[in-house]
């Protein structure tokens, strides 16, 4: 990716559509210094995750650690940031947490032996 980058930046013609920023020395810049640039001066603006990450904050039933009867079930405990759009991963992360609270419950049980909808016993 960091040699991409060199090569679409020495392009003169791809040169001039980019809005200036921080300049460098694109010809010269070791794979090492680009990459540190790109730490220090990108951020993720529209997805931010791992805020609570699984492992860290909470347990793999999504529970927080020393705190009974709370869990997190958001985006925000995915322990890495998904290379793609977060909203499917969440969706499934909300599915996951939903039949672990039904199975803590005993409600997906009696959903299966009564056919019941779970959420008509909440």
């Amino acid at each position: 990716m960091v040699k991409l980058l060199k090569i679409v930046r020495a392009n003169d013609n791809i040169s001039k559509m980019i809005k200036k920023g921080i300049e460098y020395d694109w010809g010269n810049i070791s794979d090492d210094d680009l990459k540190k640039a790109i730490m220090e001066h990108s951020f993720n603006l529209y997805h931010p995750v791992s805020t609570a990450a699984m492992g860290k904050v909470v347990d793999e039933r999504l529970k927080v650690f020393h705190i009974r009867k709370l869990r997190i079930v958001d985006a925000s405990v995915m322990p890495v940031v998904t290379r793609g759009n977060t909203n499917a991963p969440t969706v499934a992360i909300a599915e996951k947490a939903a039949d672990m609270i039904k199975e803590d419950h005993g409600l997906w049980l009696m959903s299966i032996i009564f056919g019941l909808n779970w959420r008509c016993l909440i």
